[in-house]
């Protein structure tokens, strides 16, 4: 079952992202501010009455009509069970709802599942994963990562 994130849901999205080992782990308050930024585009995923994973966006990110998927997570051993699927799915109805026309998404060069996973939701749109940018490193601070862009709509 899919639906909005709540306050109650915190501890296990914190606990969930330290137990990825790929997702960048923030401040409590960074997730406060997601949880009440956008709260139709932060999303937890349940399954047998758990939370398997979440996803978290914003939009407009730097036009009106795109959506950034900010952090996708699944619990390790829920991985490659179609939560993630399930989750950008909602998450993709969602934006389309609103009126966003595309997904973009920021994932670091050498991250292969990530790039694979938005690659094939491009490939289920029907549309191509196209680069549009790079974050850059912040003065050196943080990994720099390639910004892709799918159509939606």
């Amino acid at each position: 079952m899919i639906r909005p994130m709540t306050e109650a849901d915190f501890p296990s999205v914190y606990e969930l992202v330290k137990a990825t080992g790929t997702l960048d782990v923030h401040t409590p308050y960074t997730y406060w501010v997601m949880l009440n930024l956008r709260t139709e585009l932060t999303l937890v995923c349940e399954r047998d009455g758990q939370m398997a994973g979440f996803v978290a966006g914003l939009a407009p990110f730097r036009e009106l009509d795109e959506a950034l998927v900010w952090q996708i997570g699944v619990w390790p051993h829920l991985q490659r069970r179609g939560v993630g699927a399930e989750l950008i799915e909602a998450f993709t109805a969602s934006a389309l709802s609103q009126g966003f026309r595309y997904l973009c998404a920021t994932i670091t060069p050498s991250n292969q599942p990530s790039l694979q996973f938005f690659s094939a939701l491009a490939d289920r749109s029907g549309t191509d994963m196209q680069q549009s940018g790079v974050t850059g490193s912040m003065r050196g601070h943080m990994r720099e990562e390639t910004i892709y862009r799918i159509a939606i709509a």
